[in-house]
């Protein structure tokens, strides 16, 4: 009987790292996003598109053309069972079929991003600051794309938040805002 015990519990602590190495897997839901504008265009009003808040939007534009472009901010709070970011070991934005599919094949980037903002009164105004690149998909003509890792923006996450702008390099693409409850970004983690 103790020999069995034995064995036992000698097969549990050789199985015990390939549980720990498996992790928890979460998916998170974009807690806030928007479109920030930087461009000279004016409204119908006469005021700058890029002073002018879109955070309650139902869509989210990116689109990079020469000095004038629109941005996808996106912002995410880790589950509060992650102790420390360090302790996340994967970490992938999913990207939604777009709104509407683009007339060809576009590259989308994603970038870490430091700055605190308001999903309400986000603008061009607000100091944000681009960190780094964090990686690249293709969106196809089928409306289909590849997860980005993003990893060292989930791992950069201050007070448990941490945000990411998605670029277009041509054409405009057009995505549904988390505000629609339609196909949206979101993040797959495992810590």
């Amino acid at each position: 009987m103790w020999i069995r015990t034995a064995l036992s519990l000698a097969v549990a602590v050789l199985l015990l790292p390939l549980v720990e190495a498996a992790g928890t897997s979460a998916r998170l839901a974009t807690a806030k996003d928007a479109t920030v504008a930087y461009t000279y265009a004016k409204t119908s009003n006469g005021s700058y598109v890029a002073y002018t808040p879109t955070g309650g939007s139902p869509t989210l534009v990116a689109d990079r053309t020469s000095n004038e472009y629109r941005r996808i901010l996106l912002g995410y709070t880790l589950p509060s069972q992650v102790s420390s970011a360090s302790a996340i070991s994967s970490c992938v934005l999913n990207i939604p079929r777009p709104f509407r599919v683009p007339s060809r094949n576009l590259t989308l980037l994603a970038y870490s991003v430091t700055g605190s903002w308001d999903e309400d009164t986000v603008t061009a105004a607000t100091v944000l600051t681009t960190v780094k690149l964090l990686g690249t998909t293709n969106v196809t003509r089928a409306g289909t794309a590849a997860p980005i890792d993003i990893l060292d923006a989930c791992r950069g996450a201050t007070g448990g938040a941490f945000s990411v702008f998605v670029d277009s390099i041509r054409p405009i693409v057009t995505f549904s805002s988390r505000n629609t409850g339609r196909d949206t970004f979101s993040v797959d983690l495992v810590y």
